[in-house]
Order: structure tokens, then sequence, then C-alpha cells
């Protein structure tokens, strides 16, 4: 019986097989090596909810530890910069990421008791209550973390919402926490003004109107 030969198209097979799959192993070998797990979690002061950021489990407002806590509104919610309870209310920013890749913010109201959410403001950024307690939002301008004043999506996308100045320029909304309500508006604001916080946080709405 005659043997069957080793060729040159063999051994170019063979040896392009073995170079793949040297290379898949050695790029999933980086990979797993470079990849972190996320499971950060931040207490809700005065209540039993935490806000969890994950890449293990859903991200969103849980309720109890940070190992047992159950999912009760699942999102990508703010922990730190804007985030105000009042009167049975949980006021914070969801953020979300559009088709384009364009992150946004709206304000959200919780319902402490019933656990229901409802949107406050579109395009806009809480950030924080001023001296007499109305919320201090910040919007129709884009997120500092988009780059807007390089990035041309931010411009595409803000021709196709109309809750979005153009310009750069803003608007600060106070919002009253007992009700959801807009009290006070004040336009054509400079969205990355370093006086923000002296102007509309630290004084009363009496004050600033």
């Amino acid at each position: 019986m005659e043997q069957p030969k080793f060729t040159l198209n063999s051994l170019i097979i063979v040896t392009s097989i073995f170079m793949a799959m040297t290379l898949f192993f050695s790029v999933t070998i980086v990979n797993m090596a470079d990849w972190a797990a996320v499971n950060d979690y931040y207490e809700i002061e005065g209540t039993d909810l935490g806000i969890l950021y994950s890449d293990i489990k859903p991200s969103g407002i849980y309720r109890g530890s940070k190992n047992a806590g159950t999912l009760v509104l699942e999102g990508n919610f703010s922990h730190d910069w804007g985030i105000v309870k009042s009167d049975g209310r949980l006021y914070l920013n969801e953020y979300r990421s559009t088709a384009m890749g364009i992150m946004t913010s709206r304000l959200m109201q919780i319902d402490l008791d019933t656990l229901e959410a409802d949107v406050v403001l579109d395009e806009a950024v809480l950030r924080g209550a001023c001296r007499s307690g109305e919320l201090v939002c910040l919007a129709g301008a884009m997120l500092p973390s988009n780059r807007p004043e390089t990035n041309v999506l931010c411009k595409l996308y803000g021709m196709t919402s109309e809750a979005l100045a153009p310009g750069g320029e803003a608007s600060i909304v106070f919002v009253d926490p007992k009700t959801g309500e807009v009290v006070w508006r004040v336009d054509g604001v400079d969205a990355s003004g370093e006086d923000f916080e002296g102007l509309y946080l630290e004084r009363s709405l009496e004050e600033i109107r």
C-alpha cells in the first residue's frame, strides 16, 4: 500500500492553523489580564437603598446590602454629584448613551415609598440645591465627557435635539422639590463658567432673582 506523502501544501496548512491558534490564545490571555470587574456600591444616606455600578450584574438602584441587595430600578444613576433627597422623593441624574455614542443626562424623580420613577427634565444635569432648597439644574448643555468642543457628533446630535441650545449656552432651571415643578429659569448661561456654585448653589432663590 502506498503511504500518503506529507506535501509542502500540507505543511503550510498545519503551520497556518498553529499560528492562528497561538494568536487566538495570546489575545484571549492578554484581554483576561486587562479586564477588571467593576462592582461599586454607594449607599443613599437616610434610606435602605444604594446605587450599584457593575459589569457583573445590572447597574441601578438596589435595596439592601451590596452583596445581598435586590434591584428595584435599573439604570446608570448619579451618586455623588447631583443627588437630593426631599420630602420622600429622591432627585438624581440618570445617564444614558445614544445610538451615536453621546452620553446624555436627565433629571429623575423617584418616590421613596413606591419607587416609581418619573422624568422631570430631559437634557438636564442636577447640580444640587440652592440655599433655600430648590433644585438647581443645568439644562440644554452637553455633558463635558462628550468633549462637545471637538466632537463632531455632538454638533450633529445637537441639531436633532430641541432641548439643546447652540453655541454652548445653557439654562439654569430651579425646581421645587416638593412638587417637581420648575419655579424659575435663567437663560443664556455659559455652561463652562467656574463660578457656578457661588452664583447658584450658595445663594437662595430670592437672592438669585
